[in-house]
């Protein structure tokens, strides 16, 4: 009877060993949250994510620029009639400067937000004649600790940008 009693308790201490260890294996494991252009996002070719001092995640996609608060997301386009728009729908590169602005990289050059108008300042290279270069493809930006900007450029080499 005692061998029982052994073989009994053995078994039961298996079995919730085992059931404790599903449970924390489940808890555990990594996992996806899909967002699409279903739940609001205006692609769903994202190119950059960034999130900011304030915990809202950019996203940057070939097709706008889209702000997410962890609810729902506000979309933002480019529209060549309006200076206060983004230069272009394709956003490559977020940064938040040291200032707490934000700066979004385009294939058609660099644009600053300004939140409390939901507008956007467009900036531009040029050429040593003073036009618009034909390289404003922004891919990647980084800010020094002097507040310079380094700006990589698709096909284009770095840049620097005073703000």
């Amino acid at each position: 009877m005692t061998y029982l009693k052994k073989l009994l308790y053995t078994i039961a201490i298996l079995f919730i060993s085992f059931y404790c260890y599903t449970l924390k294996a489940e808890g555990s494991e990594p996992r996806f949250e899909h967002y699409t252009s279903r739940d609001g996002l205006s692609q769903n070719y994202v190119t950059s994510i960034f999130q900011d001092n304030s915990g809202v995640l950019w996203v940057g996609s070939f097709k706008g620029l889209n702000r997410f608060d962890g609810y729902s997301f506000k979309k933002f386009f480019s529209n060549e009639n309006d200076t206060t728009t983004l230069s272009q729908h394709s956003i490559h590169a977020i940064l938040q400067d040291k200032n707490g602005n934000l700066w979004f990289g385009t294939e058609n050059g660099l644009n600053k937000y300004n939140s409390k108008l939901e507008s956007f300042q467009r900036f531009y290279c040029h050429d040593s004649d003073g036009k618009v270069s034909y390289n404003n493809n922004i891919r990647t930006i980084y800010e020094d600790a002097d507040g310079v900007f380094l700006i990589g450029f698709y096909g284009g080499g770095i840049k620097l940008f005073y703000p």
